[in-house]
């Protein structure tokens, strides 16, 4: 799990870096934000807000590009 987080992580910076919000974008996303939820499923809150702030960052760096144009 701990794997593919990071890799949707990279893949993530590298769409936001490219200007890409498609369907690759959004699956990936999909991932950080399912592997969040399953670990606070589980108790596992600190592995869980990991995944949160990574789509986070994220999320927060797509809305500044989107609000710098």
């Amino acid at each position: 799990a701990d794997r593919l987080g990071e890799r949707a992580d990279e893949l993530i910076a590298y769409y936001v870096k490219e200007g890409q919000s498609g369907s690759r974008f959004q699956l990936q996303a999909a991932i950080l934000r399912e592997l969040s939820r399953i670990f606070y499923l589980y108790d596992e809150r600190e592995r869980g807000k990991i995944f949160e702030d990574m789509l986070e960052r994220h999320v927060n760096t797509m809305q500044y590009i989107r609000k710098s144009y």
